[in-house]
């Protein structure tokens, strides 16, 4: 039976209904991707940005502790020299020597945006493979630096390098001074010509030399994570 012009023109509505009702969810779906990607977009815009922040930071303090443990090394090795030969020439030049010996430390890495990336996962929106196995060797490395300088730090020398050096240190005032507790010069070279000082000293460069290697893996792995962040989209 032909429809009526009637129905003919209700089913044209409901056809027409139809495709708006596909056109409205299709583009529901569509606005809610873009929306979804413009979020990710800029996530992982500012994630980019504050890394390559962080770690321009890290490795100019990295390079700038290598350059400080280089001295550091030059400085105990000075000292061993002088040991060896006898010749202490003065007792500022003691106290220079021996310095290095009483402290060390480390660089303040900035990496709290690191951590959080990993943590949620975003730092996937912002690395690629080859920097994602860069970002594992900064971890190892940066646990095995703060390892290091906790050992450092409680290390047995410590404590007698710190005393020596307080020593050394009221020798700046030894002219008129009458303080009867600081050491004369000739006590003080006295005091240096014991094998144990000597021993604490090449320990402090042995181990120095060995956080120098420790801080050269850490600036390897910085520097390869912020070029592989910065070329990213490239």
């Amino acid at each position: 039976m032909a429809l009526t012009s009637a129905a003919r023109e209700r089913l044209n509505w409901l056809l027409l209904e139809s495709v708006l009702i596909v056109i409205s969810i299709l583009l529901a779906f569509w606005i809610d991707a873009w929306w979804e990607d413009w979020q990710i977009q800029e996530v992982r815009a500012e994630l980019k940005l504050s890394l390559i922040e962080d770690f321009r930071s890290n490795v100019s303090e990295i390079q700038r502790t290598i350059k400080d443990v280089e001295v550091q090394i030059s400085q105990l090795e000075h000292f061993t020299a002088l040991y060896e030969d006898g010749d202490f020439s003065s007792a500022q030049e003691l106290r220079e020597s021996v310095r290095p010996a009483t402290w060390l430390e480390g660089p303040p890495l900035v990496d709290s945006t690191l951590d959080s990336a990993i943590s949620d996962g975003s730092i996937s929106l912002v690395t690629t493979a080859e920097t994602r196995e860069a970002i594992s060797r900064f971890i190892e490395a940066r646990e095995s630096a703060d390892l290091y300088m906790r050992y450092h730090q409680e290390s047995y020398y410590l404590g007698p390098m710190n005393r020596i050096s307080q020593k050394i240190g009221g020798l700046s005032k030894l002219h008129g001074l009458s303080d009867p507790h600081v050491l004369s010069e000739e006590e003080l070279l006295a005091s240096f010509a014991r094998k144990d000082v000597a021993s604490m000293v090449m320990t402090a460069t042995v181990l120095r030399r060995n956080y120098f290697s420790k801080l050269q893996d850490l600036l390897t792995a910085s520097e390869e994570i912020l070029e592989g962040i910065e070329r990213l989209d490239d």
